[in-house]
């Protein structure tokens, strides 16, 4: 779930989680935007833990192997699957 996923990211030191359930703009979040834009050091800190949970061309090595199951070898290679164009050429395959 979305939640596991933040959960996740907030252990690694990654994202702040802010309480939704009380509407999108509440006193929690600007106190916690507040502070991170305040600290230009924490973004680092945040933005290098988060990098270190990435991993590097992880879905179009994911949309390779339905590919490959699918019969359809090659159909996303070279596909950027953040913009689209893996669909393009799973349709087009």
């Amino acid at each position: 779930t979305q939640r596991a996923n933040a959960d996740l990211y907030a252990a690694a030191g990654a994202c702040e989680i802010v309480d939704e359930s009380m509407g999108a703009l509440t006193p929690e979040l600007a106190q916690t935007l507040g502070s991170l834009v305040s600290s230009p050091a924490r973004l680092e800190t945040m933005s290098r833990a988060a990098s270190d949970m990435v991993w590097p061309g992880a879905a179009e090595r994911i949309a390779s192997a339905c590919c490959d199951s699918l019969g359809l070898t090659d159909a996303v290679s070279g596909a950027s699957l953040g913009h689209g164009k893996a669909v393009g050429r799973l349709r087009a395959a």
